[in-house]
């Protein structure tokens, strides 16, 4: 990173929201693992769901920092 990017509230917002989202997907998939296990059809759907949600929003944070990087920064991200 260099000294701009490190000194950019931006990039450390949208960096926070990517680290959140990714956090929040990994506890609801290991949710799933334990509903899947115990047979909980209930969780397993309602977590599913969640799921779906959370992978949204991760989705929508890593782009949201790719653009302000490319944008301001100057970096293109390769997928």
């Amino acid at each position: 990173m260099n000294t701009a990017m490190s000194e950019c509230p931006e990039c450390d917002r949208l960096l926070s929201q990517y680290q959140t989202a990714t956090f929040e997907q990994a506890k609801i998939h290991d949710a799933m693992d334990e509903a899947n296990y115990l047979r909980d059809r209930a969780s397993t759907r309602r977590l599913t769901l969640e799921a779906y949600e959370v992978t949204s929003r991760r989705r929508g944070a890593r782009a949201a920092l790719a653009r302000h990087n490319e944008t301001v920064h100057g970096i293109v991200t390769v997928h």
